[in-house]
């Protein structure tokens, strides 16, 4: 095991500027809206620009730009079934869009909108109902009004019948009881002390490349409030206000996040994961030491809070270690024929990426099959293909290449079906040679979003397949 042991005073020095970086538990203006309210564009007015660089932030995966530490407007949606958000921006300088959504996940746009202005779609239910926080910041240090327009995109529920009256028998008016007001209930106090997020504590910052071995930092394990007082949270013990560690992560998609304690005395850990998780361990570290492990890129990829606490109250020194373990894919299992028309409803296997990402090609396993004829379904294109895509690809930054190559290689007859972030379809048969698909798709601020594909075959059989996805300048 290799050990780095660092100074906590030196680890608090990184924390500071993290403080004042865009976060979602600061609120902007707050406005309520519902799906059809916002039918067609609504405009607010916005000042682009701000001081926080998403690179000193542990944002810079996403792009580059200045925002200010709360957001410019904080939306709190509903009736957004079946509905797209469409978020633009106007202006005369050039700004860029930071969002995060309901569901907590970051997406950043440059200049999708034309003329530097920067646009965002979102078509999931789990990002666009609830709050969502928006932030128009520029790309330079220069600041400038700016207009921000937003609208849901899409037919929303089907409209029920309206009902036709039925003439009833006028009700003799019976005598009201006036009723006994019911007493207040007593708020349970929750002790101030709690572990919360407010403030994050000493921050790390690191890609998984960058400790695939174990990375160790020194810990003081501090006691402070009992979790038992305090709602919400799991496991036993005590911890402090403040997290002993704030990780800022990135590039875990195929990788496990194993966090551990080594003490002189019985501790205990708390995680609250970047997906808004809490996660509690006591012993599993072995010799009364905790062990908390984390899979699955809406958990690690982010922003993620430790506090190494002790399960008496007292404290003590020890160590804290991080890892990144990779993770095998496991052979794609047959898939279980499913029937009806191709759909986005539920997502397939899902990845975030950047266009810089697929800059050198990315592959990936899956089965070509399919049950339903797509010719039957008002789609472009021939063969069978499941309801569900085999791949949901969350891309970001595609805008600035040329195309993005998609091709399949299989043992079958296979065929290529994808629907963009803009929802538009596109089909292949057998461009890529030897009855395997190939498309290469240029509209690239079209990519920018969720981006569904289809591994279907031409006789409705099945066979294991690889998918590439590669971006080029030209």
């Amino acid at each position: 095991m290799r050990v780095i042991i660092a100074s906590l005073f030196g680890v608090m020095a990184m924390g500071g500027a993290a403080a004042a970086c865009p976060s979602a538990l600061l609120a902007g203006p707050s406005i309520a809206l519902s799906a059809n309210s916002i039918a067609s564009p609504t405009a607010f007015g916005v000042m682009a620009g701000g001081d926080q660089e998403l690179a000193n932030c542990g944002l810079g995966m996403l792009g580059f730009g200045r925002f200010r530490s709360a957001p410019d407007y904080t939306l709190n949606l509903s009736g957004m079934a079946g509905r797209e958000l469409v978020l633009t921006v106007d202006s005369q300088c050039d700004p860029a869009l930071l969002v995060n959504a309901a569901n907590g996940q970051w997406f950043f746009d440059d200049d999708s909108n034309g003329n530097l202005n920067p646009a965002l779609s979102m078509r999931d239910l789990a990002l666009t109902e609830g709050v969502v926080d928006i932030w128009v910041g520029t790309f330079n240090t220069s600041g400038c009004a700016a207009t921000l327009n937003v609208q849901a995109v899409g037919g929303g529920a089907m409209p029920q019948p309206v009902p036709v009256p039925v003439p009833v028998p006028v009700p003799v008016p019976q005598a009201v009881p006036v009723p006994v007001p019911q007493p207040m209930p007593v708020p349970v106090p929750v002790p101030a002390t709690c572990p919360s997020l407010a403030a994050p504590g000493p921050a790390i910052t690191m890609a998984a490349g960058q400790f695939s071995t174990p990375l160790s930092y020194f810990v003081t394990a501090s006691g402070g409030t009992a979790l038992r007082d305090c709602p919400g949270l799991a496991g036993g013990g005590h911890a402090s206000m403040g997290p002993q560690f704030t990780l800022f992560l990135s590039g875990m998609e195929q990788s496990s996040l194993i966090l551990s304690a080594d003490t002189s005395c019985d501790s205990t850990m708390l995680v609250n994961s970047a997906s808004g998780q809490w996660f509690f361990d006591d012993d599993s570290n072995g010799g009364l030491n905790p062990l908390v492990e984390l899979s699955g890129a809406m958990a690690v990829n982010g922003r993620v809070d430790v506090w190494v606490g002790t399960y008496g109250g007292g404290t003590c020194d020890g160590t804290f270690t991080m890892q990144a373990v990779p993770v095998v894919a496991p052979t794609p299992p047959m898939p279980t024929p499913a029937g009806g028309c191709p759909t986005w409803n539920t997502p397939g296997q899902t990845f975030n990426l950047t266009g810089s990402d697929l800059y050198s090609a990315d592959t990936f396993q899956t089965m070509a099959s399919g049950s339903t004829d797509v010719s039957a379904c008002g789609i472009p294109g021939f063969g069978f293909a499941n309801a569900a895509p085999n791949f949901s690809f969350m891309l970001s930054g595609m805008e600035q290449y040329g195309r993005l190559e998609i091709q399949v290689t299989s043992s079958c007859d296979s065929t290529l079906l994808v629907n963009d972030a803009t929802t538009a379809w596109h089909f292949d048969d057998d461009s890529n040679g030897a009855l395997n698909p190939m498309l290469n798709l240029t509209n690239t601020a079209a990519l920018n979003g969720r981006v569904d594909i289809w591994i279907g075959s031409f006789g409705g059989t099945s066979c294991p397949a690889t998918i590439e996805l590669e971006t080029w300048h030209n």
